[in-house]
């Protein structure tokens, strides 16, 4: 299970790390115009590089689907659709409304999808079956047409009214489960989450985290040189993928 999941993740980690450098010269660059009196967060050029930045995390919803489904066996123009659904502008101003919002005369869980990373994770899994079985039941020439459509139909009231409520809910737990080792000792909460972090990171539990975490306690930074580590024990048990 979690070398499925690590393979949804792991093809996002060069666009990862490229925003994170790319934010680090506009922190670099905020910082210098700002010790010389210049405000450059209202700059046409700045808004569009912050926005790169942030686009793989906005849009985690749609490029997990396409991970996902290629791990799941999913059509990953389907997935991506649904994760798309999940990220367009007018559901979340439906979310972010204070209207009741009903799908199919069902009242929805208010939650606002972008950057989510368990409601997709869990639709793209059903979307899989729902898509099998629709391929074993639906005449081939017929295939093209209804399976995409059908599974699309089937899916999005599916994540809306289910799987991402449930999503939601599940990151919650995590929240729960933090702020209660905070309350009982905030030692054992950083123990617990510089042990746990390579796993979290690999389920993309940081992102259920949110904000109530400090990354400055620094309990999670001995897990990246102890990956460094475990990474070079497998090279030299390996040996050189080369001959010299």
């Amino acid at each position: 299970m979690i070398q499925s999941v690590s393979s949804m993740f792991t093809p996002m980690v060069p666009a990862i790390a490229a925003s994170g450098l790319l934010k680090g010269f506009l922190t670099i660059a905020r910082m210098l115009a700002s010790n010389q009196g210049i405000d450059i967060t209202g700059n046409h050029t700045y808004v569009i590089l912050l926005a790169a930045t942030d686009a793989i995390f906005y849009f985690m919803p749609i490029i997990l689907a396409y991970t996902s489904a290629r791990v799941f066996g999913a059509n990953e123009f389907v997935a991506m659709a649904l994760g798309g659904t999940m990220c367009y502008p007018s559901v979340l101003s439906l979310m972010a409304g204070e209207e009741r919002i009903r799908m199919l005369g069902v009242a929805l869980t208010r939650a606002n999808y972008t950057s989510s990373v368990i409601p997709i994770i869990i639709g793209v899994f059903i979307l899989a079956y729902v898509q099998r079985f629709l391929e074993r039941v639906i005449p081939e020439v017929l295939k093209i047409i209804l399976v995409p459509g059908i599974s699309l139909l089937v899916m999005v009231p599916a994540v809306f009214m289910v799987f991402g409520p449930v999503g939601i809910y599940l990151g919650n737990i995590i929240h729960f489960i933090y702020t209660g080792l905070m309350g009982i000792s905030p030692v054992l909460c950083g123990g617990f989450i510089g042990g746990m972090w390579c796993v979290f990171v690999i389920f993309g539990s940081p992102q259920s985290l949110g904000t109530h975490w400090n990354p400055g306690c620094g309990t999670e930074r001995p897990a990246k040189p102890s990956l460094h580590l475990q990474g070079l024990r497998i090279f030299l048990r390996a040996g050189l993928p080369w001959e010299l």
